[in-house]
């Protein structure tokens, strides 16, 4: 389907206007993309250990790309339906695998609330695995490029991907990627206090000051400014344990400031054009280093810097106007030649 772009209600496909108007989300939601999510194919993949992958694809009838998706901490394939429609409807086919540890995909420890992971390296391993065996093969049999976009915990892996794998993807989106934890002064004395507690209590254990999930919801200290969206998905977490992934293990905690500090450190590897798409209201990943991270792109690969400075972390959860403009920023990027 041919998209087509209203100035004040955003992308309009006959009976569906992306974004879901706010006041309208949750009845859009169980009908016009409704029909959209049941055409959504769904299968577990098996990673290089073993380890099952949960995995959500769709391929409109002349795709022109495709998008591949790395989630942040804690998400899952839910709070990207929106998204994922427009991407489908503008023409782009998607694979949107579940991080180890999220959603429905398999897990290291029992408690739904809790990732644990001991590397990043795990996640790098998945990603290689998934992309060999079935990204590629999909793009190569569609004729399309492939492209990879990322949120937060996602940008983070990405950037280690592009580092490591700089001819993979044709282009890169990083949203309000974490490339350094919101720990202010004190990351060393606590990666040194995760190491001990790691040698002490087990790296399984719970990271200090994080709390599990709690069935009361909390919009005001939320990551979103659209109350319908995060209300939407807050039910589903808590009607689905499977989704209430809410705190990380000691390992976790640990991996992801090792993690962070290695995609910030040799980001003048990657090769890859990237479009840095930063929260200005960010209470999660430090700003900071974004610069830090342009600079060392620079030099080797074109990076676009778009800031939407009255957003929080989740971009795509914010008023109708600025995820208008968040989408808009990310098809043109795509786009481009």
């Amino acid at each position: 389907m041919q998209r087509k772009e209203d100035c004040e209600s955003g992308f309009n496909f006959g009976d569906l206007t992306i974004p879901i108007p706010a006041e309208d989300y949750e009845r859009v939601l169980s009908s016009e993309l409704k029909s959209w999510l049941d055409k959504v194919e769904s299968f577990d993949f098996h990673s290089f250990d073993g380890m099952k992958l949960h995995v959500y694809t769709s391929c409109p009838e002349k795709p022109r790309g495709l998008v591949f998706f790395i989630h942040g901490f804690g998400e899952f394939f839910a709070k990207y339906h929106e998204f994922c429609a427009l991407l489908t409807h503008s023409g782009y086919a998607f694979v949107f695998p579940e991080l180890r540890g999220h959603g429905l995909s398999g897990r290291e420890v029992d408690n739904p609330d809790l990732v644990h992971i001991e590397s990043y390296e795990l996640y790098i391993k998945d990603i290689r695995t998934l992309v060999k065996s079935f990204v590629k093969p999909l793009a190569s049999h569609l004729a399309v490029p492939t492209f990879i976009f990322s949120h937060s915990m996602g940008g983070a892996i990405t950037a280690l991907y592009l580092e490591r794998y700089p001819e993979d993807f044709k282009k890169a989106i990083l949203c309000a990627p974490m490339l350094k934890m919101k720990l202010g002064n004190k990351e060393l004395p606590i990666l040194f206090w995760l190491a001990l507690r790691k040698l002490l209590r087990g790296g399984k254990s719970l990271a200090p000051t994080l709390k599990p999930f709690d069935e009361t919801p909390d919009f005001e200290n939320s990551n979103c400014l659209s109350y319908e969206r995060y209300i939407t998905y807050f039910k589903m977490r808590v009607e689905n344990p499977a989704y209430r992934t809410q705190v990380g293990t000691s390992a976790w905690a640990y991996a992801s400031i090792l993690g962070t500090r290695k995609a910030l450190r040799e980001a003048g590897r990657i090769r890859t054009p990237i479009l840095l798409l930063q929260a200005g209201l960010d209470r999660m990943v430090d700003n900071t280093a974004h610069e830090a991270f342009i600079q060392k792109v620079k030099g080797q690969s074109q990076i676009e810097f778009v800031a939407f400075p009255t957003s929080k972390h989740e971009l795509y959860s914010d008023s109708d106007a600025v995820i208008l403009r968040f989408y808009r920023q990310i098809l043109a990027f795509l786009e481009e030649t």
